[in-house]
């Protein structure tokens, strides 16, 4: 089975390195970028399978750019990883992309979520299991 293909964006450079670390073991990660400008483009050249997305990012929220990557293409999958545990960011986030991890849990929820939300399903990191499918 060929490795899914991710596109990662956070706007600090040590948390985008320690994600790439973490993820390439398992996926084939195609560029790791600091904006939402940036990412758009990168998503629109690369296609990659799914997006990790930091919330707050410059000159464009992640939750903003996962927006306009649905509206053209309702299909992609998102997993959104933040600093932010909160429960109004967490619904925010959740009504657009696909899967919802704190920092804090990246290293023992991040993998989890990608394949969560690679099989269909959404997944948060609050303990609360998500059982739809999407």
């Amino acid at each position: 089975m060929a490795r899914a293909r991710i596109l990662v964006a956070d706007d600090h450079e040590e948390i985008r390195n320690e994600i790439v670390q973490l993820l390439k073991r398992k996926f084939d990660v195609l560029e790791a970028v600091a904006d939402g400008p940036e990412f758009l483009e990168a998503v629109n050249r690369l296609k990659p399978d799914l997006c990790v997305l930091d919330i707050s990012m410059p000159k464009m929220s992640g939750i903003e750019v996962a927006q306009r990557i649905k509206s053209n293409d309702a299909q992609m999958k998102i997993v959104f990883l933040t600093l932010h545990d909160d429960s109004d960011f967490r619904a925010a986030a959740l009504e657009t992309g696909e899967g919802y991890v704190t920092k804090a849990r990246m290293g023992k929820e991040l993998l989890l979520a990608i394949k969560e939300v690679l099989a269909g399903r959404k997944f948060s990191d609050d303990g609360k299991k998500i059982s739809r499918r999407v």
